[in-house]
């Protein structure tokens, strides 16, 4: 008899918390539609509209969120989140709790959101053993310019979402590395150990396909959500390297950063437990091919990813003549924050 009351009783907590749960969203939400306002592109009226770019963040990757409108009413922008799971139980954005729809095995929801920046959800699942809540990082691009006159005369560029591609730079020789400027001062390097440039599928790893991403980041500049699974991250300028190539230290001597250097190593043969305990936030590898062969490289890249350690490739060996070589002294000046000194060394030893 006492068990059963003792099981009631919980059962009444149960039924009051979730009552309470759902007139607090009904009043939330009520709230967010009066109050919430955002900045919006100025051509873009109340209707629906598909996003420019959708990215996001956050949880263990198991699920997979997407969205396919925005609707503009009174110049709020709502976004409709669909979750690939229909164990989700409640959103809070800002502050504000809304409640989703389930449709077969997915919960969507919509929710007030900033265009052009990033967002903040927190978003409940009882997917495991208990209900516990699961912070989100979402990016909606809609209505910004994607790329400035000065990169469309430079030629296509590669699209990632949240960012304004202002330049595409032009080697004078090397053709393994392909360097583009975006506002705030992040740069995107596209390296390619065969040489062989193009588009970069979704469902490839970082290092899986014919050209590497780094997008280097300058100090204090917040990424579009999501942003990591199209680019492996670079924090500028780098403080502490691991070397696994020659022609990496020479350079680094050139550019008069030999202190930067934690620790060196010959390529295929990393003492992966030195390195987490050297605290390095980047690696430089050799992609000379009489060193690694087949997927080696590839390989070892991996296990890079897997500690958190981004690998740049230096494959300056396989360019076709010294001055291709050379200009690679241009992707540490870039990595390390001494452009103007990489400019030097390199205009000093090939002057026309």
């Amino acid at each position: 008899m006492k068990n059963g009351k003792i099981l009631a009783f919980g059962l009444f907590c149960m039924l009051a918390v979730n009552s309470c749960i759902r007139l607090q969203a009904a009043e939330n939400r009520k709230d967010t539609e009066t109050e919430a306002v955002t900045v919006i592109p100025d051509d873009l009226e109340d209707g629906v509209y598909e996003p420019d770019g959708f990215s996001w963040s956050g949880g263990t990757g198991r699920v997979e969120i997407t969205c396919d409108s925005v609707e503009i009413r009174d110049g709020q922008p709502w976004a409709t989140l669909v979750f690939d799971s229909s164990s989700y139980g409640y959103a809070r954005v800002e502050g504000a709790v809304y409640e989703p729809e389930h449709e077969g095995e997915t919960s969507v929801f919509v929710i007030p959101v900033r265009l052009n920046q990033n967002i903040e959800i927190t978003a409940m699942t009882t997917k495991m053993s208990q209900a516990h809540e699961i912070t989100y990082n979402v990016f909606i691009s809609l209505g910004a310019d994607v790329q400035s006159s000065g990169a469309e005369q430079a030629g296509e560029t590669p699209e990632i979402t949240g960012l304004n591609c202002i330049e595409a730079v032009q080697n004078e020789a090397a053709e393994y590395f392909r360097i583009y400027r975006y506002e705030q001062g992040v740069e995107l390097l596209e390296i390619s150990p065969e040489g062989v440039f193009g588009e970069i599928s979704e469902e490839e790893s970082l290092y899986g396909g014919n050209a590497i991403r780094y997008l280097i980041v300058p100090e204090g500049v917040e990424l579009p959500g999501g942003i990591q699974k199209c680019a492996v991250i670079v924090q500028k300028p780098a403080e502490r390297v691991y070397l696994a190539s020659e022609t990496a230290v020479q350079w680094m001597d050139r550019l008069e950063l030999s202190d930067r250097i934690a620790g060196c190593g010959a390529a295929g043969e990393t003492d992966y437990k030195s390195l987490v305990t050297m605290q390095c936030d980047l690696a430089v590898l050799s992609g000379d091919t009489s060193f690694l062969e087949g997927d080696a490289l590839r390989e070892e890249l991996e296990y890079y990813e897997v500690l958190g350690i981004p690998a740049v490739v230096d494959c300056s060996a396989e360019e076709k003549d010294e001055k291709a070589r050379d200009e690679w002294v241009k992707v540490y000046g870039m990595l390390f924050g001494c452009e103007a000194e990489a400019e030097q060394i390199y205009g000093g030893n090939h002057e026309n």
